[in-house]
């Protein structure tokens, strides 16, 4: 079964974070998501656990306003590393991180849905669901306005850098046995990336 071990945020305004992640169980995965105002075309040059290279898995971006990429690390040590981030120049951004326990360590994501929001309310984004997996939701929005989390979710992280940009994660763990559609929603509606990825349980 799968199950969050830990979550961690840092915000704030520069080329260079760092943080603190402890990992501990079996099966274990690291999510790494960097959001961030492309002002001038910044671009993440690495994302590190313990200065072990992370690997992209994919990014979504709406203009020069919203930018999130997606980063992934199986079998992270256990204890207590730092999760680095590197970008080419100084950019408004959120860095979050999500450890999982019991999680597939082969091919352990499935598929991705992800779409963008200029001033809107929702996103609808079609998703594999299956019994005993877990959906893991996140996304980026220009300003502060706030999603919130349906009764069959969990919130992971929900983080505001100033005013200017808002990271968060949810998690699901559903039983569907089917294709859904999940209607990312957000108040004020508001231009925003969103993203899900289906994570296979062990």
């Amino acid at each position: 079964m799968i199950a969050l071990d830990q979550a961690n945020t840092v915000a704030g305004v520069g080329s260079s974070f760092t943080f603190p992640h402890q990992c501990v169980g079996a099966n274990r995965i690291l999510f790494a998501v960097v959001c961030y105002v492309p002002d001038q075309d910044q671009e993440i040059q690495a994302v590190t656990y313990g200065g072990q290279p992370m690997t992209k898995y994919g990014d979504t971006q709406i203009r020069s306003d919203v930018y999130e990429e997606f980063w992934f690390l199986v079998a992270p040590p256990e204890g207590v590393a730092d999760v680095g981030v590197e970008l080419s120049a100084p950019a408004k951004t959120v860095c979050a991180s999500a450890s999982f326990t019991g999680v597939a360590q082969a091919d352990p994501i499935y598929f991705r849905a992800n779409g963008v929001g200029d001033m809107v309310s929702q996103i609808p984004l079609a998703c594999e669901a299956r019994s005993g997996d877990m959906l893991f939701g996140f996304g980026a929005v220009s300003g502060d306005g706030q999603a919130p989390v349906e009764v069959w979710q969990i919130g992971v992280w929900d983080k505001l850098q100033e005013s200017n940009i808002r990271s968060q994660g949810i998690a699901s763990f559903p039983n569907f046995t089917a294709q859904i559609t999940v209607a990312n929603k957000i108040v004020p509606a508001s231009r925003w990336a969103a993203d899900i990825v289906g994570v296979r349980a062990a």
